[in-house]
């Protein structure tokens, strides 16, 4: 599992590393496990120097990160067939090297799944 649990300040928001920055943030976002769409919705996406950041506004237990270092690949997708589908970022996840351990570290967002990429979309 890449998601990891975000700290987040006694104010609600996150936390950031001591070098870290914030470079763009979106609300209304929704995380999919490739095309399927999970129970984390309507959260606010926060891409920093670091991390992308996932979080669900007054609710901690729908904070979660993945390290930049983890993304392999990002790309739009537009749906043409469906007038309320949203625009979709994807990310292609690397999978991880033989030497990391592959311990949960926080929830995934679709446990039945072992695929490699996932998505965000603006809701």
């Amino acid at each position: 599992d890449y998601l990891k649990t975000l700290p987040l300040s006694a104010a609600g928001s996150a936390v950031l590393e001591e070098d870290e920055a914030q470079l763009l943030f979106q609300q209304g976002v929704g995380l999919y496990d490739g095309e399927r769409k999970t129970r984390y919705t309507g959260g606010l996406a926060t891409i920093t120097t670091h991390r992308l950041l996932w979080r669900v506004e007054g609710d901690p237990k729908q904070a979660f990160f993945l390290a930049l270092q983890d993304v392999a690949d990002v790309s739009t997708k537009d749906s043409l067939l469906a007038l309320k589908a949203s625009p979709k970022i994807v990310v292609s996840i690397n999978p991880p090297s033989s030497s990391e351990s592959t311990a949960a570290t926080g929830p995934s967002p679709s446990s039945s799944s072992s695929s490699s990429s996932g998505s965000l979309a603006h809701r």
